[in-house]
């Protein structure tokens, strides 16, 4: 991951592609709490899918690493994959 960077995540964009992207036990409701809890956004590593990374907890202090496309739409995004985030992952969410 690259330096944090400034977003704005209003909504996310859903449909039968994204959700069915739940293998690593990313769903809506799980992806909300992530973005109302204090998230941090880096840029996600060339050539991959999604342009950022959204990293932070979720209500029970889980932490998620969610990557993120942006639609034509200001502040809606739309989620590609995300997991619980790895230790790498929350040490840059702390640090920063």
């Amino acid at each position: 991951m690259q330096r944090r960077r400034r977003i704005d995540v209003w909504e996310f964009e859903w449909d039968d592609t994204n959700l069915e992207h739940q293998e690593h036990g990313l769903t809506p409701v799980l992806a909300e709490e992530v973005k109302d809890l204090s998230p941090k956004f880096f840029r996600n590593k060339p050539a991959k899918a999604g342009s950022h990374r959204m990293v932070g907890p979720d209500i029970n202090g889980t932490f998620w690493t969610i990557v993120l496309k942006p639609t034509a739409q200001r502040g809606r995004w739309r989620p590609i994959t995300g997991w619980p985030s790895r230790g790498p992952e929350i040490r840059r969410y702390r640090s920063t």
